[in-house]
């Protein structure tokens, strides 16, 4: 046998070898495959290893990751600073930054996430998250999407796809940038796609696979979603321009003009251009698509469960009468339908990959400094152990008779925006926007099934980084 021949042999095998080991005490659960690592098919763990693993081991392409399936140890790791960090590959970090430092909200890590989470959650207080104020932006949205949906009545089958998109970009636009979009208009359409194309994507691995994050970099086509973060930054940088040129620092406007003054202070490298940029992408990222998702579920679940609409209607039409369905009205009911739409869609299966900056024990498992981990969110809204017939759609399991009246149940696992302390910083402005969507929906329309098509199957959606339904067809009345 030739030395050359031997020798590629032996590299192979030496390859094989260490890319199929497991780290030493590390959690059972899916295997490894040798050199490739692991990839993924969807994004919810098979559920025979969900009812037997508390902690599953598996691999992100070759870097170890765990899946935590117990609440209470979720709960618990995700609190701690070691278990929330993020990725610091080389690839990861320019497919959404031109410096390569991880910045904004979602994959920074350290003192300039903490910084950016506190700067982002004071400034958008101030700017309408759980403010009076927004409840009229939210209300004036939902009035905007009835028009539409109500012009729909006698005209035949109505595809629900993206129709909740432009109104939920809006309220978020208000906030950071002072202004609306008109349902029409071509930027926020693309806006809108660009999201959903992100979001319908296969788990992210060009992020998490240095050796794929390289071809997607480099090769022609196949660096789409870099394209759509690219695009989605110059949007936001022309915005940005226009805040500059009208600034008043004695007046900020909106989170854009706050950010912009904090650079101005230059006390802080951290804020910068880029910065803001991404953290701008970060808020639409974070709510855009994940709340016009959970509409497109809500309704389907409404034609579905006829029944379940129409007792929503009567608990509008006694609490609400004439008004404005607003947060001051207290709808137990449709609120109890909201949250269960939420734990059957399940709309974020599991949490973003968070990186372990230091190497970890827990009970008898070892796991490593570098390795990823995730929460099993799915697995905890579907525990046939807490949620009795956890796949039936019973709202009740949220509600109970009290002196007052029906009251909603809060569960623990119920838990549709995270856990820990990355948990959704948007959740009450998400919280808002559905509540009063749904009720104003409900209050003026009727959702019923299709004539000419299939009922809608909530069985039929796409399982990327998050859970879409497919485009189904209602039929549309006003009431």
């Amino acid at each position: 046998m030739e030395l050359t021949t031997f020798l590629l042999i032996f590299i192979v095998g030496f390859l094989l070898y260490v890319s199929s080991k497991r780290p030493k005490n590390f959690p059972e659960g899916i295997r490894r495959i040798p050199i490739i690592g692991q990839g993924f098919r969807g994004t919810k763990p098979p559920l025979h290893l969900w009812r037997t693993h508390k902690l599953m081991g598996h691999f992100i392409g070759n870097r170890p990751a765990v899946t935590i399936q117990d609440f209470s140890l979720a709960r618990d790791l995700f609190s701690k600073d070691e278990w929330c960090g993020r990725g610091l590959s080389i690839i990861s970090r320019y497919f959404r930054s031109d410096s390569g430092i991880n910045k904004g909200i979602i994959s920074a890590d350290g003192p300039r996430w903490l910084e950016h989470r506190r700067f982002a959650l004071k400034h958008l207080k101030d700017f309408g998250f759980g403010k009076v104020g927004l409840e009229g932006v939210i209300q004036e949205e939902a009035e905007e999407i009835v028009k539409q949906l109500g012009a729909k009545e006698n005209r035949g089958d109505h595809k629900m796809n993206t129709d909740f998109g432009v109104p939920v970009i809006n309220i978020l636009w208000t906030i950071v940038a002072g202004r609306r979009f008109q349902a029409e208009d071509p930027q926020v359409q693309r806006m809108m796609d660009l999201l959903n194309r992100l979001f319908k994507a296969k788990f992210a691995l060009e992020y998490l696979l240095p050796w794929w994050g390289l071809i997607c970099y480099v090769v022609p086509g196949m660096n789409t979603r870099r394209k759509c973060i690219t695009e989605l930054r110059t949007m936001f940088r022309a915005s940005i321009a226009e805040h500059k040129a009208s600034l008043d620092p004695n007046h900020p406007r909106d989170f854009i003009d706050v950010y912009l003054l904090e650079m101005m202070k230059g006390s802080n490298s951290n804020f910068d251009m880029e910065g803001l940029e991404i953290t701008c992408l970060d808020l639409f990222k974070a709510g855009a698509e994940t709340s016009s998702t959970t509409l497109l579920w809500i309704i389907l679940f409404l034609v579905r469960y006829q029944e379940v609409q129409e007792k929503c209607y009567m608990e509008i039409s006694r609490e609400v009468g004439e008004e404005r369905p607003g947060l001051r009205h207290k709808l137990p009911y449709c609120q109890a339908v909201i949250h269960e739409v939420q734990r059957l869609s399940c709309v974020a299966p599991q949490t973003i990959p968070h990186r372990v900056t230091k190497e970890q024990k827990v009970e008898e498992h070892v796991i490593p400094r570098e390795s990823f981990a995730m929460a099993n969110l799915w697995g905890f809204m579907k525990d046939p152990d807490v949620w009795p017939e956890a796949e039936m759609f019973r709202p009740e399991r949220f509600l109970e008779e009290s002196e007052a009246g029906l009251k909603l149940v809060r569960h623990e696992q119920f838990v549709p925006y995270g856990i820990g302390r990355r948990i959704c910083m948007g959740q009450s402005l998400a919280q808002d926007s559905l509540f009063i969507f749904m009720t104003t929906l409900v209050k003026n329309l009727k959702f019923e099934n299709p004539t000419n098509h299939p009922k809608p199957d909530p069985a039929n959606f796409t399982d990327g980084f998050t859970i879409i339904p497919h485009p189904y067809f209602v039929n549309i009345k006003r009431r």
